[in-house]
Protein backbone atom coordinates (compact mmCIF):
# COMPACT_ATOMS: atom_id res chain seq x y z
CA UNK A 1 0.00 0.00 0.00
CA UNK A 2 1.61 3.15 -1.22
CA UNK A 3 0.54 6.37 1.04
CA UNK A 4 1.16 9.99 -0.34
CA UNK A 5 0.90 13.54 1.13
CA UNK A 6 0.81 15.24 -1.97
CA UNK A 7 -2.21 16.83 -1.39
CA UNK A 8 -1.46 18.22 2.41
CA UNK A 9 -0.64 21.67 2.14
CA UNK A 10 -0.22 22.17 6.00
CA UNK A 11 3.09 22.80 8.07
CA UNK A 12 4.63 19.69 9.45
CA UNK A 13 7.07 21.02 13.28
CA UNK A 14 9.58 17.61 13.68
CA UNK A 15 12.05 17.91 16.67
CA UNK A 16 14.83 15.19 17.64
CA UNK A 17 17.09 16.29 15.06
CA UNK A 18 20.20 15.15 17.22
CA UNK A 19 21.83 12.04 14.64
CA UNK A 20 25.18 10.69 15.65
CA UNK A 21 26.25 7.78 17.96
CA UNK A 22 22.51 7.51 19.09
CA UNK A 23 20.44 9.25 16.90
CA UNK A 24 17.00 10.30 17.36
CA UNK A 25 14.08 10.16 14.89
CA UNK A 26 13.59 13.64 13.25
CA UNK A 27 15.95 13.48 10.45
CA UNK A 28 14.68 10.02 9.20
CA UNK A 29 10.98 11.34 9.99
CA UNK A 30 11.63 14.27 8.11
CA UNK A 31 13.07 12.03 4.86
CA UNK A 32 9.99 10.13 5.17
CA UNK A 33 7.60 13.24 4.82
CA UNK A 34 8.89 14.14 1.73
CA UNK A 35 9.86 11.05 0.23
CA UNK A 36 5.49 10.24 0.67
CA UNK A 37 4.98 13.37 -1.70
CA UNK A 38 5.02 16.57 0.69
CA UNK A 39 6.33 19.87 -0.60
CA UNK A 40 4.73 22.02 2.32
CA UNK A 41 6.86 23.64 4.75
CA UNK A 42 8.44 21.66 7.45
CA UNK A 43 10.41 23.37 10.34
CA UNK A 44 13.02 22.19 12.79
CA UNK A 45 12.22 22.36 16.45
CA UNK A 46 15.72 22.23 18.51
CA UNK A 47 16.54 22.58 22.21
CA UNK A 48 20.44 23.87 21.48
CA UNK A 49 22.28 24.79 18.51
CA UNK A 50 24.74 22.07 18.48
CA UNK A 51 22.35 18.76 16.98
CA UNK A 52 24.28 17.83 14.63
CA UNK A 53 21.09 17.38 12.25
CA UNK A 54 20.15 20.79 12.01
CA UNK A 55 22.81 21.10 9.45
CA UNK A 56 20.81 18.68 6.99
CA UNK A 57 18.70 21.44 5.72
CA UNK A 58 15.55 19.36 5.32
CA UNK A 59 13.61 21.77 6.52
CA UNK A 60 12.47 25.53 5.65
CA UNK A 61 12.88 27.28 9.40
CA UNK A 62 14.38 26.08 12.35
CA UNK A 63 13.57 27.20 15.81
CA UNK A 64 14.94 26.90 19.34
CA UNK A 65 13.06 26.30 21.91
CA UNK A 66 14.32 27.83 25.97
CA UNK A 67 13.91 25.92 29.05
CA UNK A 68 11.26 28.45 30.69
CA UNK A 69 13.35 27.82 33.92
CA UNK A 70 16.71 28.89 32.25
CA UNK A 71 15.27 32.60 32.72
CA UNK A 72 12.47 34.97 34.08
CA UNK A 73 12.87 37.58 31.57
CA UNK A 74 12.39 35.13 28.66
CA UNK A 75 8.95 36.36 27.04
CA UNK A 76 8.92 33.96 24.02
CA UNK A 77 9.57 29.91 24.50
CA UNK A 78 10.83 30.20 21.00
CA UNK A 79 13.02 32.00 19.25
CA UNK A 80 14.15 31.84 15.27
CA UNK A 81 17.63 31.07 14.70
CA UNK A 82 18.94 32.49 11.26
CA UNK A 83 21.00 29.52 9.34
Amino acid sequence: MSFSLAHFKGTIAVSGLKTGDNPQPGVPVIRSIRNAGFEGKIIGLIYDSLESGIYVRLFMKLFIIFNKLESSKLKKVVETVII
